[in-house]
């Protein structure tokens, strides 16, 4: 979806070699269902500070106002800097969310919200 643009397309078409045998593209009626079911999963999205600068709304990415960096020795949460790649999950359950680490050499843990939030 974030790719899914003119320009982009523009740009691949210059490095296409062929097209896939049997390819039919959507209907307008398919289209149609992407496009509700696209705008659907941004439903999600938090609300945000209106001073941050976005550079972008879907994903939204946006950078720290100048001010919120300088007029206190500590960045507030709601004007830290906001980079996102995809819109923000739906149906996910705080109480049984976790976010699994793991890695070669150490003890795999999964950390709830709650113990994140603790860490801060």
């Amino acid at each position: 979806t974030v790719h899914n643009s003119d320009t982009v397309r523009e740009v691949l078409e210059k490095m296409r070699i062929g097209n896939v045998k049997g390819f039919k593209p959507p209907t307008e009626e398919e289209l149609a269902e992407l496009a509700r079911k696209e705008e659907a999963m941004w439903e999600n999205e938090p609300k945000r500070n209106k001073a941050l600068k976005p550079l972008s709304n879907r994903p939204f990415c946006a950078a720290t106002p100048d001010a919120a960096l300088t007029d206190a020795p500590i960045t507030s949460n709601d004007f830290f800097y906001v980079r996102s790649h995809m819109p923000v999950p739906s149906g996910t359950d705080p109480e049984k969310f976790c976010v699994n680490v793991s890695g070669e050499g150490m003890r795999q843990r999964c950390f709830t919200i709650n113990d994140l939030k603790t860490l801060l």
